[in-house]
């Protein structure tokens, strides 16, 4: 955690403030207790700062500012998972999908068969002739 206080019409250098001014270990502490592993928090700022100098870094103009890093891998880590855990139950439903199509395939095929077998139609019992014209009229 870093901080930055002055004043806006001279800057210090940043580590002259946090030094006299700001309570940078009470600052981190509450961070880590109130903070840290939340996804949002309130501190209390103006408790670190100590106005019993009056310098640049108390005046009235003064502002703080504070930088923290955010650290995601964790939830980043769950959402692969859950990612990861939607490709593979997509890849199984292609899979089983394509199994049914083909099952559906083969067994009306089967069973058109079957269905083939079992009728007598007349397709079973006739036979093709080609009869010449020259016959034809004879018969």
């Amino acid at each position: 955690m870093y901080d930055y206080c002055g004043a806006p019409e001279s800057v210090p250098e940043t580590q002259i403030c946090t030094m006299t001014s700001v309570n940078s270990e009470g600052l981190k502490k509450a961070y880590s207790e109130k903070c840290q592993g939340k996804s949002e928090c309130q501190l209390d700022l103006v408790s670190f700062v100590d106005k019993s100098a009056e310098d640049s870094c108390t005046s009235r103009f003064s502002k703080i500012y504070i930088q923290y890093h955010c650290d995601f891998e964790d939830i980043v880590k769950k959402n692969q998972e859950v990612s990861l855990l939607t490709a593979c139950i997509g890849i199984l439903a292609c899979f089983l999908y394509r199994f049914l199509i083909y099952f559906l395939r083969i067994s009306s095929s089967l069973s058109m068969k079957k269905w083939d077998l079992k009728t007598v139609t007349a397709a079973d019992w006739t036979v093709c002739i080609e009869i010449p014209d020259s016959i034809w009229k004879e018969w």
